[in-house]
């Protein structure tokens, strides 16, 4: 199932605006969605004492086990960012929520037959006053997007991240790896995380994306630069999530799309021509209005018809006597029949095959009186014609 959420703040004089998307989705290849998403709902009051709120994150421990772990992840971290008083600095109320999560996660696995193993990855974001602010744990990622170029803000704790920031692994083959959904840092899994803080400047147009390993493991950063460019937010996040299951979609799917809006922003689009979807897109539909970096060759263009064959003279010149003459001839009768209906190839020898049919002729009539002939003198000899 997929939850989608789009609008702008309902303050006329809110500056900057946001434009939100979120969809999560169970995927092709799971029973059951262990990730789960949230994000303040614009109009809250919170958002503009306190910023815009989101979070992704993608339990493990078994269906059950892993989508309570996710769950109370998001709630947790959202209740304790929430409930400060906002005098402190806001990165490290955003470290502190996001370790009150684990502390949350651990204790509900602590001790419960079945969910010993019980654990979730988390990313946080906040938006506010021109900048965003991460928390996070696992191996779901967020982004900023702007003008044409994703950034990776968060660093994966994950085996193949930690090969690849070694140089011992190419990022080529780190998504391919048979290791790559090996994590190194989860919530859940101690009583005390090491909660990595982030911190970047935004600015209209630019987007903040948030995800789980089942999206940026099947869809390149470039694609998806291209997607949240080029589609509002709550189109973007579905087009995403399609895109990532017509690839398999083995896992579950997340994201969230926040994107920063100034004056005439969202007018832009529309002024650059690009059309702006109510609805979300099949891939192959979006493929003409989307071009990512990395793109199928295009498809060679037809050739025009190539013009008639004339026909062949009427008096044709004679065979060369060259070697391979033979060769030329039977490559000859491949080619398309021309006007008089011989092959190219074959109008040397008309000639040759004329004189040939005419002595056939002469000899068959010549067959035919002779036997006429001798059947008429077997009649008359029969039925005595003969007088």
């Amino acid at each position: 199932m997929t939850e989608r959420s789009g609008g702008l703040a309902d303050a006329a004089d809110a500056e900057p605006r946001i434009e939100v998307g979120l969809a999560t989705d169970v995927g092709r290849m799971r029973t059951g969605n262990e990730d789960s998403i949230i994000c303040e709902p614009l109009e809250s009051s919170l958002v503009a004492a306190r910023g815009l709120f989101c979070a992704v994150a993608d339990g493990m421990g078994g269906h059950a086990a892993g989508e309570d772990a996710s769950s109370l992840a998001v709630k947790v971290a959202r209740d304790v960012f929430y409930a400060g008083d906002g005098r402190g600095d806001p990165l490290e109320a955003l470290r502190f929520a996001v370790a009150e999560a684990n502390a949350a996660v651990y204790e509900a696995g602590a001790g419960t037959t079945g969910r010993d193993h019980m654990g979730s990855t988390l990313t946080a974001a906040v938006l506010l006053n021109g900048r965003v602010l991460v928390g996070h744990v696992g191996d779901s990622r967020c982004y900023l997007v702007q003008e044409d170029a994703i950034y990776q803000i968060s660093r994966d704790h994950s085996w193949v991240a930690e090969e690849v920031a070694a140089g011992r692994m190419t990022p080529e083959q780190a998504r391919i790896s048979p290791r790559r959904n090996i994590i190194t840092r989860a919530l859940g899994l101690r009583p005390d995380v090491d909660v990595d803080a982030y911190e970047a400047e935004i600015e209209p147009g630019t987007a903040v994306v948030i995800c789980s390993d089942g999206l940026h493991g099947l869809v390149s950063d470039d694609e998806i630069t291209a997607y949240v460019r080029r589609l509002r937010p709550a189109d973007a996040v579905d087009a995403l999530v399609q895109l990532a299951n017509d690839r398999g979609g083995p896992d579950n799917i997340s994201v969230v799309v926040a994107r920063v809006l100034g004056d005439g922003a969202d007018e832009a689009d529309t002024q650059r021509g690009m059309r702006i979807l109510t609805e979300a897109s099949m891939p192959t539909e979006l493929a003409a209005r989307v071009e990512p970096v990395t793109r199928p060759a295009p498809m060679p263009t037809p050739s025009p018809a190539p013009p008639a064959i004339p026909p062949a003279p009427a008096a044709a010149p004679p065979v060369p006597s060259a070697p391979g003459a033979e060769s030329a001839a039977a490559a000859g009768a491949l080619m398309p029949a021309a006007g008089n209906g011989a092959g190219r190839g074959l109008a040397p020898r008309q000639p040759a095959s004329g004189r040939k049919g005419g002595v056939a002729l002469i000899v068959v009539i010549v067959v035919l009186v002779v036997l006429g002939g001798g059947l008429g003198y077997v009649l008359f000899s029969m039925f005595g014609l003969g007088g």
